[in-house]
This record gives C-alpha cells, sequence and structure tokens, in this order.
C-alpha cells in the first residue's frame, strides 16, 4: 500500500493490480486497498 500511497500523492486517481490470480489472496489486497483509498478507482 506504500506505493499505492505513493501514487495518490502524485495525483494518480486509478491503479491496476497484477495479482496472484489466487482468490482469497486476491480480494484481501483489494479489500485493503478500498479501506485505505476508499476514493481509488
Amino acid at each position: 500500500m506504500t506505493v499505492v500511497g505513493e501514487l495518490v500523492d502524485q495525483g494518480f486517481q486509478a491503479v491496476k493490480f497484477h495479482t496472484w490470480c489466487i482468490p482469497d489472496r486476491d480480494l484481501a489486497l483489494a479489500r485493503e486497498a478500498r479501506r485505505q483509498f476508499p476514493d481509488l478507482r
């Protein structure tokens, strides 16, 4: 999430994750990103 925060600080409004293709792990990442950055697309 550190890198996501840096991108948000630079003005980015969206990010794309390249995930593990393991549903539980991918969903955990998405949920944490949404929790920390609720306005990110």
